[in-house]
This record gives C-alpha cells, sequence and structure tokens, in this order.
C-alpha cells in the first residue's frame, strides 16, 4: 500500500525564494493503532499475552529514563539503536558561551537499523486527485477496528504511479 500525499501551497518565508508560493507535498495519515492495540497486535503473533507485551514496553521506558539522561546510546537489535542528543547557538568567544542561554533542548533520536527501513519500498499515492472524495473530511482510521473505513481505491491509471522527488529541494517540505 503506497504512502498518501496532499499537495499545499505555503509561502516562503526566508532564503532565496522568500516571499514566493510553493507547493509542497504533506503526508497524508493511514490511520492510528493505539498503544492498547499494537499491545494486541504484537500479542496475536507470539506466545505472550498483551499485559506481557506491555510490561516490557513499561520496563523498556524506565531504561530509556534511566539511561539516556546520562549519555548512553540504547541498542535495540534489528530495530535500530535511541540516543541522546542536542544543540547549542554558537559564540565566537568560548568564554561568552552560557549553557542557559546557549544549549538548546536535548532529544531523543531513532536511529533504524537497515532492515528496518520498512518504508525503502514505498510508493507514494497523490489522494487529492481521487475523484469526488474530499481528503480531508474522512475520518481517522483505526486499523484495529473490524469496519475501519478505508480510503478510496486508486484507479487503476493511479496504481504503481509515483512522482519523483525533487533533488533540487533535497525533499523539502512539511514532514510526519
Amino acid at each position: 500500500m503506497p504512502l498518501k500525499f496532499r499537495l499545499i501551497e505555503k509561502e516562503m518565508k526566508i532564503g532565496k525564494k522568500a516571499g514566493q508560493k510553493l507547493t509542497f507535498a504533506q503526508p497524508v495519515s493511514g490511520g492510528y493503532i493505539s498503544f492498547s492495540d499494537l499491545c494486541a497486535i504484537i500479542s496475536d503473533g507470539s506466545t505472550v499475552s498483551s499485559a506481557d507485551v506491555k510490561a516490557v514496553f513499561d520496563r523498556m521506558l524506565y531504561v530509556f529514563d534511566t539511561f539516556l539522561p546520562n549519555g548512553y546510546v540504547i541498542d535495540c537489535g534489528e530495530l535500530g539503536s535511541f540516543r541522546p542528543s542536542f544543540g547549542s547557538k554558537g559564540v565566537e568567544d568560548a568564554r561568552d558561551f552560557r549553557q542557559q542561554k546557549h544549549m538548546r533542548r536535548a532529544r531523543v533520536l531513532f536511529r533504524p537499523k537497515k532492515r528496518f527501513d520498512v518504508l525503502r519500498t514505498a510508493g507514494f499515492q497523490r489522494v487529492d486527485l481521487v475523484e469526488g472524495v474530499d481528503v480531508t473530511a474522512l475520518p481517522k482510521r483505526n486499523l484495529c477496528e473490524p469496519n475501519a473505513t478505508p480510503l478510496p481505491s486508486p484507479t487503476e491509471d493511479e496504481k504503481g504511479k509515483t512522482e519523483p522527488v525533487d533533488k533540487n529541494t533535497g525533499g523539502e517540505g512539511t514532514g510526519l
């Protein structure tokens, strides 16, 4: 199933194209899987209960809370690794550097393993082209509900079509 997107127009505020209106692709969500649904899905494919799956996630959060603030990188096997990161504003003279003023908020970065690159082969489908459907009016979908409302199927002309990413823009635009 392809990743769905729609086109939006944004006025550029900075840079060489400031003041110009450019069109970008914006991802359209395929639905939402709640944490309890995730635990149930994982449980269905294994010999452990969803409570056991939740217990593992709870313990994983404890490990993250304990080790990431101390600078550790946490390797999660084939999933990838999590590491702490932060940035700062630059100063001309090191003597002028003030932690409270120049440090940026710390965050956690996720680096997936190559095997985890599930989007490597994903195609793209422009959903604002689906005839007679206002994408913004579609309900949010929960994939675990038996009667989940699917997005309209692409027409025969749209199937398998993907538009190349413009390498000159570096894929800039709105993200997930």
